[in-house]
C-alpha cells in the first residue's frame, strides 16, 4: 500500500489502520554497510551443504536404518531432505534489494512496526478451548523442531544495549525490533530495543550466485525421524545413548527417571535461577524452551 499517492486509500479504514503504524515504524538500525560484508566461515561450521556440494551422495540400498543426515531417504533423490539443505519457498521473497535486505514498502519506506502489530492484533489474554489443552501447542512444536531449525550465526551476540536501547554499532545480522514508548509490558519497563537477529542464508555462506534472492538454510534433517531425540550425527547421539539394550542414557533423581543434565546449562537454560539445575541432554537445542515441550521430550526419551 502507498502513501498520499492513493487517493482511495486515504479514505479508507484499512489506510487509516496502516498510517496508525506507520508512526511506530522501525528506524533504520539495520546496518546496510556492515550487512554487505562477507560472512566468515568459522572452523566449527558444518560441512559443504547438499546444494553445493559436486558429489552425488551414495546409498546402501540395503541399510535398514535412517542416516543421522537424513540423507538416502529417498533413494532416487538422496540429497532431498538433507540438513543444511535451503527451504523451498511457496511465495516468491521480497527483500528490499532484491538479495538479502529486510522488506520496506511498495515506495521504499518503512513497514508498521512489528511490536505495534503483535500487541493490538493477539493482546495478552484467556482463550479457553474446549477441544484442545495446552499439550496441543506443546506437540505442534515438537513436531517443527523434528523438522526445521534455521541456521544462525556462529557466535552470540548482542543487538541492544544490557539497558535495552540500540547498540551503536548493530553486527551484520541485527535487526533489533523498536519498542513503542507506550507499550503496556515492555515500554512501562523503559525497555526501547528488543533483541532480534536474522539467520544465515546461502548469499551469506557464499553459495548464491550474485545478484540471486538469498535462501535460508535448514540445520535439521526435513523428516519426522525423531532426530531431536536421538541427534543430527553420529558425535551428538553417541553422548545421548547408553549402548545398553538400545536404550538413551538417563538419570534417577527422587525416584523418578530423567534424561542426563546438561553439560552447558548458561548456553541451554540461560534463563535458570542460580540454584536450579533442571536442563536436560537431548538430540535438540530447543528441548529446554518451555516445560511444556521438555515434558513431551521426557515421554520420548
Amino acid at each position: 500500500m502507498g502513501n498520499v499517492q492513493c487517493k482511495t486509500c486515504q479514505k479508507s479504514k484499512y489506510y487509516l489502520y496502516y498510517e496508525k503504524y506507520l508512526k511506530y515504524a522501525n528506524s533504520d538500525e539495520y546496518n546496510q554497510k556492515e550487512a554487505k560484508k562477507t560472512y566468515k566461515i568459522s572452523k566449527n561450521e558444518k560441512s559443504i551443504p547438499p546444494f553445493a556440494s559436486t558429489t552425488k551422495t551414495e546409498c546402501d540400498e540395503a541399510n535398514l536404518y535412517r542416516t543421522f543426515d537424513g540423507s538416502c531417504n529417498n533413494l532416487q533423490n538422496p540429497d532431498w531432505g538433507k540438513t543444511n539443505s535451503t527451504y523451498i519457498r511457496l511465495l516468491p521473497p521480497k527483500y528490499a534489494d532484491n538479495v538479502r535486505a529486510p522488506r520496506r514498502g511498495i515506495e521504499n519506506n518503512a513497514l508498521p512496526n512489528s511490536r505495534k502489530v503483535r500487541t493490538d492484533l493477539f493482546p495478552n489474554g484467556k482463550r479457553l478451548s474446549d477441544q484442545l489443552n495446552l499439550n496441543a501447542l506443546a506437540w505442534g512444536q515438537f513436531i517443527s523442531h523434528d523438522m526445521s531449525l534455521l541456521k544462525q550465526p556462529n557466535h552470540r551476540f548482542p543487538c541492544c544495549t544490557s539497558d535495552g536501547e540500540y547498540q551503536s554499532k548493530p553486527e551484520r545480522f541485527c535487526y533489533a525490533i523498536k519498542i513503542p514508548h507506550d507499550d503496556k509490558t515492555m515500554g512501562k519497563a523503559g525497555i526501547s530495543c528488543m533483541n532480534f537477529t536474522r539467520t544465515v542464508t546461502d548469499y551469506d555462506l557464499g553459495y548464491r550466485e550474485k545478484g540471486k534472492p538469498a535462501n535460508q538454510i535448514n540445520t535439521v534433517t526435513n523428516y519426522l525421524d525423531l532426530s531431536n531425540v536421538y541427534g543430527l550425527n553420529k558425535e551428538a547421539s553417541e553422548k545421548l545413548r547408553s549402548f545398553k539394550g538400545g536404550k538413551l542414557l538417563t538419570e534417577v533423581r527422587d525416584g523418578h527417571v530423567f534424561p542426563p543434565k546438561n553439560d552447558e546449562p548458561l548456553k541451554h537454560c540461560p534463563c535458570n535461577l542460580p540454584d536450579e539445575d533442571v536442563c536436560y541432554k537431548t538430540g535438540d537445542s530447543r528441548s529446554n524452551q518451555n516445560p511444556s515441550l521438555a515434558i513431551i521430550l521426557l515421554m520420548l526419551c
